[in-house]
């Protein structure tokens, strides 16, 4: 009885380490990855505009135009459509900059979210890179992997929201 248990611990053990092999191999990983960078790519000019692209878009208008960051949709609501105090400054003042260089387009201030994006990915491959002893590519890809698809980041990454920039 005690063999026949531990074949069967040894085979369970053996087959999954190869299953995870398979599914996380680069190859895998770089065709999966690959096709989803092709659709998010795709879908950019498809999407609808988000409330926040509209709502921070609206505070970085204001600023470049006014100077003040406000946000008159917000009538008579705690003084929002006079001044705000209170705001996520570097979007805001990023987003401004943006307006005032391309005009008002949700576009920039959402590639430049994107880029944030980007960074994110190049910053996580130097953390991976720097602890080459510990960590491998293969950990990079699968760190990688998950956080791409992860469904907040690609809703967030090309919206115009601070959460990519902080991350």
């Amino acid at each position: 009885f005690m063999k026949n248990n531990e074949g069967l611990k040894i085979n369970r053990l053996i087959s999954i380490p190869k299953f995870y092999k398979n599914i996380f191999s680069p190859k895998v990983l770089f065709f999966v990855g690959g096709i989803g960078i092709l659709v998010f790519i795709l879908s950019m000019w498809h999407r609808y505009i988000y409330i926040d692209d509209a709502f921070f878009g609206e505070q970085a208008y204001f600023l470049a135009k006014d100077g003040v960051v406000k946000t008159p949709s917000l009538i008579n609501f705690l003084g929002c459509d006079i001044q705000l105090f209170s705001y996520h400054k570097l979007n805001i003042f990023i987003g401004a900059g943006l307006i005032k260089i391309f005009g008002l387009s949700v576009t920039p201030l959402r590639l430049c979210t994107l880029i944030f994006g980007c960074l994110l990915f190049f910053i996580l491959w130097k953390y991976f890179k720097n602890n080459n002893k510990k960590l491998t590519s293969r950990h990079y890809l699968t760190a990688a992997f998950f956080l791409f698809f992860n469904p907040l980041i690609l809703l967030y990454a090309y919206t115009y929201r601070p959460e990519i920039w902080v991350t």
